[in-house]
């Protein structure tokens, strides 16, 4: 009951930090251009940590970009990006893969990702203090993601924590941010640790520039458990 209710005071205090405008992501990029992609996500501070490495993203023996994140420094924000070649979204290398139907935090994916387009990719041995998970949506339109879970969020965060971040400009949506607590079975064993997600999307043929600083209000959504 302690554990609970100092776990339900922490969401609380976030909730009302979060009310007043503070943002999951702040500042978005996404580019595309006629043979690559390229996005990034700046997290705010509450939700960064001290942490950079990159990997390559290679599937079934074929590199098709790069993964990483990088630690604040000399003013700059913690963020995560990714670079890939277009070819990874045509490619046939997918095939065999099961399609993803959920968030990191097993919730049901937003209205605006096409539902079972999405298949992951874990980025094995990224670091010892992290898992990285690449999300590749290989249908029209196609969206590509990032999920970083870190034991330390286990601690930081209570299970049933869900703190969303839509990422609009004119009225369309072009990715989204999220932040997750952890997840645990009955025997309270830790199946998900908790951690941070952002995914961009686009459609085929399409030359991109987009770059989103803000968002409204009411693109911010918290889930209490």
């Amino acid at each position: 009951m302690i554990k609970r209710s100092l776990a339900t005071f922490i969401v609380l205090a976030m909730a009302l930090s979060l009310g007043g405008c503070k943002q999951v992501i702040d500042g978005f990029t996404l580019g595309v251009g006629e043979n690559s992609v390229t996005t990034t996500a700046n997290f705010v501070p509450e939700f960064g940590f001290n942490v950079t490495g990159s990997h390559d993203i290679v599937v079934k023996g074929v590199k098709y970009g790069t993964v990483g994140v990088t630690a604040p420094q000399d003013g700059k924000p913690f963020n995560v990006y990714v670079t890939a070649d277009l070819s990874m979204f045509t490619s046939e290398v997918w095939e065999g893969f099961a399609p993803v139907t959920t968030l990191p935090n097993g919730e049901p994916l937003p209205s605006w990702i096409t539902p079972g387009e999405l298949v992951r990719v874990d980025i094995p041995n990224f670091t010892e203090f992290l898992d990285l998970t690449l999300y590749i949506g290989y249908k029209n339109p196609y969206y590509i993601g990032v999920a970083v879970s870190l034991k330390i969020f286990d601690n930081r965060y209570p299970d049933g924590l869900s703190v969303s971040q839509y990422l609009k400009k004119s009225s369309k949506i072009w990715g989204q941010g999220l932040v997750y607590g952890p997840g645990y079975d009955d025997q309270g064993n830790v199946t998900q640790h908790g951690g941070i997600f952002f995914v961009a999307g686009f459609s085929k043929g399409q030359i991109v520039n987009i770059n989103i600083k803000k968002s409204l209000p009411e693109d911010i959504i918290v889930k209490l458990p």
